[in-house]
């Protein structure tokens, strides 16, 4: 294995956006939890059918910020990691069916007549939280084989298994709290993505402060490559 220099900038940059923008989707379905909260049930209801209320239309910003803060994600594998190849493609394909076509296909309201873009939002969504799922699964395990993701191995296993624990958890409990299921269920995998972000930032930053200045004069950060 020969190590290749790679800037550090470009890679805590992309972990900063993928932070921001991930983290768009929790803090704009808290808001519209509270805006909507004499109309909408989060124990019930799913989290698209915010987008269904008053301010709805910020649903379609949290979408987009879900969907870009996976995609870059994505990148940042690509460019940190020789071992999780399969991962970034999965989050990748994942990206797009969480984001745009999530954004662009509203689902339908509990109890309504069921419609084909709402149909399109739920198979987009329910192969999304999937690919995700098979992405995390993979990732904690070629994680335990590289030095700079190894720390992170033991956090990805565990929100793994609670995602795997909580996507059953849907059916047991049924409509009745499908809405607080699904919630415990996409909760892990944002926590992941977010949690994963931040895992790669703090590895830019320190390459940042530890590597010499390459002799073009910018920092570097030096990548096993087989």
């Amino acid at each position: 294995m020969k190590q290749v220099n790679r800037p550090a900038r470009p890679v805590r940059s992309l972990a900063t956006a993928a932070l921001v923008s991930a983290s768009l989707f929790p803090l704009i379905v808290i808001a519209l939890n509270l805006v909507q909260r004499r109309d909408y049930s989060p124990s019930r209801q799913a989290i698209s059918e915010l987008a269904l209320g008053t301010g709805g239309s910020f649903m379609v910003l949290a979408f987009c910020g879900l969907g870009i803060g996976i995609f870059l994600l994505a990148l940042i594998l690509l460019r940190t990691s020789c071992k999780a190849r399969a991962t970034p493609l999965l989050l990748a394909v994942a990206s797009v069916l969480a984001g745009p076509v999530s954004a662009a296909f509203h689902t339908d309201r509990t109890g309504a007549k069921t419609t084909m873009h709402g149909n399109i939002h739920n198979g987009a969504g329910l192969a999304a939280f999937l690919l995700i799922l098979v992405a995390m699964i993979t990732a904690a395990y070629r994680f335990r084989h590289e030095p700079e993701w190894r720390s992170h191995a033991a956090p990805t296993t565990a929100l793994a298994g609670l995602a795997v624990g909580t996507f059953f958890l849907i059916p047991m409990l049924g409509n009745s709290h499908f809405g607080l299921a699904q919630r415990l269920f996409v909760g892990t995998f944002v926590a992941w993505i977010i949690t994963t972000a931040a895992h790669a930032r703090n590895l830019g930053t320190a390459e940042h402060a530890t590597r010499p200045p390459s002799p073009d004069g910018k920092q570097a950060t030096s990548l096993p490559v087989s």
